[in-house]
């Protein structure tokens, strides 16, 4: 279709396009309106290597993506539980959370989104210190098999690297970022809602109605292989108009 065809056809169906983007926008403002409101709490754990080298790094990197499973395995949760960082109701909740890691940067987030901003922030808080945990029995491990093997005659001393879990978001201020300063009572619990996003929603089922609309009167008017005008007769028919028939005639 020529452009002022698209415009003329525009002019016609306006009206289906606006009525399509207000029932759009209107489902859309339904279904999350009568949704209650949730919270999301989060804390970002780093991992850093000690000494600093590319074998290390490397090992840093391939670790930080083995602690998501490690967060979502229901033996840690149970510890969790045993070690009193998880109230008994609060175990479900623990395996709704998600965890991004990034090997870019050597970061683990671990997040919650609830009904009750405390619970999340409970449990957000309890799963980062089975990760603490996990770091500093790791950590003591090591040093007990290198000591092992360093008082053997036969072996020389050795230092395999060290992983040490850093945490962002919920260290002492006077303790520096390190694993043994975490706070226990980390992360707080949110203020502010992140959903239901009722404005969002509206508006984007604003647009979808309205490109929705858009697509019907467009693909009606492809349909529609009738001529309009004199304009049509002449561009499609390629002949000249010799007479018209007014719409309205005038008394």
């Amino acid at each position: 279709m020529r452009p002022e065809v698209y415009l003329r056809v525009l002019r016609r169906g306006w009206w289906v396009i606006v009525l399509a983007a207000l029932i759009g926008g209107l489902l859309g403002y339904a279904s999350q309106a009568g949704k209650a409101k949730t919270y999301e709490a989060s804390t970002r754990l780093a991992i850093t290597s000690v000494p600093i080298d590319y074998f290390s790094d490397q090992l840093t990197a391939n670790w930080t993506q083995a602690l998501e499973p490690y967060i979502h395995n229901p033996n840690t949760v149970q510890s969790a539980l045993d070690k009193g960082y998880l109230q008994p109701g609060d175990a479900a909740f623990a395996y709704n959370a998600v965890t991004r890691s990034n090997r870019d940067n050597r970061t683990v987030t671990i997040a919650l989104t609830d009904q009750d901003p405390a619970r999340a922030a409970r449990v957000v808080g309890a799963l980062a210190h089975m990760v603490v945990d996990k770091n500093k029995d790791d950590i003591a491990a090591l040093d007990a098999e290198d000591k092992r093997i360093s008082q053997s005659p036969q072996q020389n001393a050795v230092r395999t690297p060290r992983l040490l879990i850093t945490s962002l978001d919920c260290a002492a201020q006077s303790g520096g970022l390190f694993s043994q300063a975490v706070l226990p009572n980390c992360p707080s619990p949110p203020i502010m809602p992140n959903g239901p996003r009722t404005k969002l929603t509206a508006l984007a089922g604003l647009v979808l109605g309205g490109v929705f609309g858009l697509i019907v009167v467009m693909g009606a008017a492809a349909l529609d292989d009738s001529l309009k005008g004199q304009d049509d007769v002449r561009h499609y028919l390629r002949l000249p108009v010799i007479a018209t028939i007014p719409r309205r005639v005038s008394k």
